[in-house]
């Protein structure tokens, strides 16, 4: 038995969190509300619009971790990272460092569990979290200071298979 399409009156905005199939070839779908962009686009000194973009991702789109890979970090970048709820362990991986001894005093007063690694030949950023990942075309504590663009990856398989290769190898900082 197929039933014809049914259109809704309002469109649905959400993100499908589960899926089930049911007796008759139904599918129903649990769907958390809300508002959702998988890109954005920054012009040159929209700093806080690039800053939002970001803490929306840190604050919303997060499972049970965080992978960050950006080769550029200061005492601004981890700042930022305050804003991940405290239950989500942060792995941070650079190549380079502004400032180590504030950074480090910075990540004393998170109250997640962040650890950082200095890596080499970083070039990219990442957000990633389990199954699914952002690319950021400049880094997070200057995002929004030049053109650039955040694009949510249609599969972070190879990124995150990629970082924690580049993990495994990295110096504890």
């Amino acid at each position: 038995m197929s039933k014809s399409p049914v259109t809704l009156s309002e469109p649905i905005v959400g993100k499908v969190k589960s899926s089930t199939i049911g007796g008759n070839n139904v599918t129903s779908f649990v769907i958390e509300e809300g508002s959702y962009q998988d890109h954005v686009f920054v012009r040159a000194g929209e700093r806080q619009k690039g800053e939002s973009a970001l803490i929306g991702i840190l604050q919303n789109q997060l499972d049970t971790y965080v992978k960050i890979c950006d080769p550029y970090v200061s005492v601004d970048t981890i700042k930022l990272l305050a804003k991940v709820k405290g239950d989500i362990d942060i792995l941070l991986l650079t190549d380079n460092i502004k400032e180590l001894y504030q950074v480090k005093q910075e990540i004393a007063t998170l109250s997640n569990k962040l650890m950082m690694r200095k890596g080499t030949g970083l070039h990219d950023r990442f957000i990633l979290t389990r199954g699914e990942g952002w690319s950021v075309g400049h880094s997070l504590k200057d995002f929004g200071s030049k053109n650039s663009y955040l694009a949510k990856m249609v599969s972070s398989v190879d990124a995150e298979s990629a970082f924690d290769d580049n993990w495994n190898q990295a110096s504890i900082i």
